[in-house]
């Protein structure tokens, strides 16, 4: 099994958690470079590969509402301090810093197999479901 999958698997099994501690969260920091900086490399590269699924998932599997919703939320739970992640995942997009994690996390899903990385998109798209 791949890095990459072996990873997102792992996100997945541990967003449960983060996301309780998210829900509850009702002030956020604004969004600054700082905040962003502060993610450990670790998370910054869970993100990365999370933005490259995000992009190859749709045509792997189709478009799919429950991929949008588990992209989201395991996105927030690597980045709990924002109100919109998604804002966040476009402010980490202008960093030079996150540039070469992002091509990294392009280049090993581009070197997994294409049902490696199938797989891991039908669990992002099942992610909310095992936890009920």
């Amino acid at each position: 099994m791949s890095k990459i999958l072996n990873s997102i698997l792992a996100i997945t099994l541990m967003s449960g958690v983060a996301i309780t501690g998210y829900a509850k969260n009702t002030t956020s920091p604004t969004l600054d470079k700082t905040n962003l900086e502060e993610s450990s490399q670790s998370s910054l590269v869970e993100i990365a590969n999370l933005q490259v699924f995000k992009e190859v998932c749709p045509e792997l599997i189709g478009e799919n509402k429950n991929l949008n919703q588990g992209i989201h939320k395991i996105l927030g739970a690597y980045l709990p301090g924002f109100k919109d992640p998604e804002l966040a995942l476009s402010a980490l997009n202008q960093e030079d810093y996150y540039q070469p994690i992002l091509q990294q996390a392009r280049q090993e899903v581009a070197n997994a197999s294409k049902e490696d990385n199938r797989q891991v998109c039908l669990s992002i798209v099942n992610w909310d479901k095992k936890k009920k």
